[in-house]
C-alpha cells in the first residue's frame, strides 16, 4: 500500500527527545514523514514563511518561551497548519483550554507517546485542518451568493424604475425633436438620446443580473460563438490590439444559452482590452477538456467530468491578487466611472451567466505581466 507523504515541522530544544520522535515519525504505518528539526523558535517561523507544512509538532516547553507562546506567535503570524503540543503534565482543568485558546489541534504527553498514537494524531489533525479550510470557503461561497441574490433583488427593482423613467425621458427629447426641428438643435437632442441608449443598455444588464427565471438551453456551437466574438472584436477594438482566436476542435457543442456565454466572453474581452491602454495581443482558446486529468487540485473540488474550456488572455497591466478577489463582486469597478466605463457589472454577469451553466471562471494575474481568465462550461448540465 502506498505510504501518505507528509512535511513535519518539529520544533524541540531537547535533543535526546527529539531523537525518539524523529524514531516514532519514522515508524509511522502508512505515513512517510520529511521531517524538518528546530530548536530555535525564531528560525521555525522564517521557515514556515518558504515552506508549507502539513503539520507542526511543538514542545511545551522552552529555555525562554513556553510552547502556547510559541504556538500564539505562529497564529499571530497568520500560519493556520496543524499545531500538535507535547507536554510532559496532564491538567485537565487548565491544559486543554489553554490549548482550545491558542488554536492548536492536539495536544500529546510525553510518557504516552508512540508511533501509533502520532500517526492518530497526525491524521486527525489534518483532517480538521482540511474541513476548517471548506467551511472557510462554503461560508465565503455562501456570503457571496447571498450577496448577489440581494443585490440582484435590488438590482431589479431600480432597472424597472429606471426603465420607466428612461422611456419618459426619450419620449419628450423625440417630441422636442419634432417640435425644434430645423433649430439647429438637433446634435443637442441627439447627443441626450445617446446616452440615453447608455443607460438602457446598463439597464439591461441590470435587468438580466437580477432576473429569477431560469434561462432557455439549447443545444450551441461554441465554435460559431467564438468566430462571431473575433469578428465583432477585430471590428470594434483598438487597431493596435492584435486579436487572436483558436478553436482546437472541429466541433464543440454543449446544452446552454448562447447569448449568455457570448456576453460572459465579450465582459472579459472588453475588461482585457482597457488593460491594454498602449495595445498588446488578446488571445482567445476554446478546446474540451476532462477535469479529472487537471493537475489543478483546486478545480477538482469545484468540477468534474467533461467541460469547454474558453481562455481569454492578454499582454495587458495584470490585476494584484487584492483586486482579484473582488473582482466578480457587482459594481465593484477599478475604472473611473463615466457614461463609457466603469458600471462595475461586466464581469459580475459573466460570473452569474457562467455560474448558471453550472460552470466557473478562474483568473491568474500577475502585474506587468497581464492576464488569463479560464471560462469552464460542463457540455452535459
Amino acid at each position: 500500500m502506498e505510504r501518505k507523504k507528509i512535511s513535519v515541522l518539529a520544533l524541540y530544544d531537547d535533543h535526546e527527545e527529539l531523537e525518539i520522535l524523529r524514531r516514532y515519525l519514522g515508524d509511522m504505518d502508512g505515513m512517510d514523514a520529511k521531517v524538518f528539526i528546530f530548536t530555535d523558535w525564531k528560525s521555525a517561523l522564517d521557515e514556515l514563511s518558504i515552506t508549507n507544512f502539513n503539520v507542526i509538532i511543538l514542545d511545551c516547553l522552552f529555555e525562554n518561551k513556553t510552547g502556547l507562546e510559541v504556538l500564539k506567535e505562529i497564529r499571530n503570524k497568520g500560519y493556520q497548519q496543524p499545531i500538535i503540543l507535547i507536554t510532559n503534565q496532564r491538567n485537565e482543568n487548565i491544559f486543554p483550554k489553554d490549548i482550545g485558546n491558542a488554536e492548536a489541534d492536539d495536544y500529546l504527553l510525553k510518557n504516552e507517546l508512540n508511533s501509533n498514537v502520532l500517526r492518530k494524531s497526525i491524521n486527525g489533525a489534518i483532517i480538521n485542518f482540511n474541513l476548517r479550510k471548506e467551511n472557510a470557503i462554503l461560508s465565503v461561497k455562501l456570503q457571496h451568493s447571498q450577496n448577489f441574490e440581494m443585490i440582484g433583488t435590488i438590482a431589479g427593482e431600480i432597472a424597472h424604475n429606471f426603465n420607466n423613467m428612461l422611456g419618459a425621458i426619450t419620449g419628450y427629447i423625440e417630441l422636442l425633436k419634432l417640435k425644434y426641428k430645423g433649430s439647429g438643435n438637433e446634435a443637442i437632442f441627439d447627443s441626450i438620446l445617446q446616452t440615453s441608449e447608455k443607460m438602457a443598455t446598463l439597464i439591461r444588464k441590470l435587468v438580466i443580473f437580477g432576473r429569477k427565471e431560469q434561462p432557455e438551453w439549447s443545444f450551441i456551437s461554441i465554435n460559431e460563438i467564438i468566430k462571431g466574438i473575433e469578428i465583432i472584436l477585430k471590428h470594434t477594438f483598438p487597431k493596435d490590439i492584435s486579436v487572436k482566436a483558436k478553436i482546437l476542435e472541429q466541433t464543440l457543442n454543449l446544452k446552454g444559452n448562447s447569448s449568455m456565454i457570448k456576453q460572459s466572453v465579450l465582459n472579459i474581452c472588453s475588461n482585457a482590452a482597457d488593460a491594454m491602454p498602449y495595445g498588446g495581443i488578446l488571445s482567445i482558446i476554446a478546446k474540451k477538456i476532462k477535469i479529472n486529468d487537471l493537475e489543478h487540485g483546486e478545480l477538482k473540488k469545484k468540477l468534474s467530468g467533461d467541460h469547454v474550456l474558453i481562455q481569454i488572455k492578454d499582454t495587458g497591466v495584470g490585476i494584484n491578487s487584492q483586486i482579484q478577489k473582488k473582482i466578480f463582486e457587482p459594481f465593484f469597478t477599478t475604472k473611473k466611472f463615466t457614461a463609457k466605463r466603469g458600471t462595475g457589472l461586466g464581469l459580475s454577469v459573466a460570473w452569474s451567466n457562467i455560474e448558471a451553466h453550472k460552470g466557473f471562471i478562474d483568473v491568474k494575474s500577475k502585474i506587468g505581466e497581464g492576464s488569463l481568465f479560464s471560462i469552464y462550461i460542463p457540455i452535459n448540465l
